[in-house]
């Protein structure tokens, strides 16, 4: 069963975007899993073993050991590592998955398409928060989509404030390169009646939010411009408009992204296709997103 495993996930993983590497039987300080994928610890059985409980409390404990082996080696942030591992159990014919919580009270947890009400909490001693224990559920299409879920969304980066910061904050590269770009599009295209309908609704309402702070944040005007790496000396006002635009346009990323995660494994990132676009099938998924039909489609 795990050679057979082992070779479908292969071709899921290509499918999905992911690369991994799997190590069998790979050393990780309190034991040894059969293959690691990035934070998934995977964890094959003799088919039938998670349908009687012994097996499953045997199982859990190793998948356990396993997780706080891995993380033991960063000391004080150990509960942050567990919070970005998973550990599953596959026996052939069902499959559980155990994760960190630092959550106080146990709340109800579901998975796209299974059942709920399959949760267990325990805990462990010397590690702050408890375990969850989800499943197990019979093997089919939607419990191997959540698997697949769990393997795409620990692939991608996590989505904190820190990691959005560093990647698409006004320091970062793609911060300074958008900005600058729609700065010079705005210019040029101020003469355009519906760009111009636009940046006037938008200079509207920045003057009823900012009001007599104007005056002071004109003052300010270089400093942004440096900031986004923008020469010259730019108008306070259209500078602002492209950036407010950048962040509008990022946080529609974010929520389509998000929904392709919440939303099961056949939901495909929007982002990830976009650069192999030409321009004209860029310019119609962008005039999608903008327009709101994406998110109509999928029922928001």
């Amino acid at each position: 069963m795990k050679i057979a495993v082992e070779r479908a996930l292969e071709k899921a993983l290509a499918a999905l975007g992911i690369q991994s590497t799997p190590e069998y039987e790979k050393t990780i300080l309190s034991g040894s899993a059969d293959a690691v994928y990035g934070h998934v610890v995977i964890e094959y059985e003799r088919p039938g073993k998670l349908a009687k409980d012994a097996g499953r409390t045997e199982t859990v404990g190793q998948l356990t050991r396993y997780l706080l082996g891995q993380t033991a080696r960063h000391g004080q942030k150990q509960v942050e590592a567990l919070r970005k591992m998973i550990g599953v159990s596959l026996d052939g014919r069902q499959i559980l998955f155990v994760r960190h919580t630092v959550t106080e009270r146990g709340r109800e947890f579901s998975l796209p398409g299974l059942p709920s009400g399959q949760m267990t909490l325990f805990e462990e001693k010397g590690v702050r928060g408890r375990f969850q224990v989800l499943g197990p559920y019979p093997v089919n299409e939607d419990s191997i989509g959540v698997f697949l879920l769990y393997l795409r969304a620990l692939a991608r980066k996590p989505l904190t404030p820190e990691a959005l910061a560093r990647d698409f904050g006004p320091s970062g590269e793609v911060a300074s390169a958008v900005v600058g770009a729609l700065h010079t599009a705005l210019k040029a295209s101020l003469d355009n009646p519906r760009i111009a309908t636009f940046f006037d609704e938008w200079e509207r309402l920045f003057g009823i939010v900012y009001g007599e702070e104007l005056g002071k944040a004109e003052t300010d005007a270089r400093e942004l411009a440096k900031l986004y790496g923008i020469g010259g000396k730019p108008e306070l006002k259209p500078l602002l408009f492209t950036a407010h635009t950048y962040f509008a346009l990022l946080m529609k990323f974010l929520a389509v992204e998000l929904i392709s995660l919440q939303g099961g494994w056949l939901v495909t990132s929007f982002a990830s296709d976009l650069p192999a676009l030409a321009d004209a099938e860029l310019k119609a998924k962008l005039t999608e997103l903008e327009d709101g039909g994406l998110f109509n489609s999928l029922g928001i």
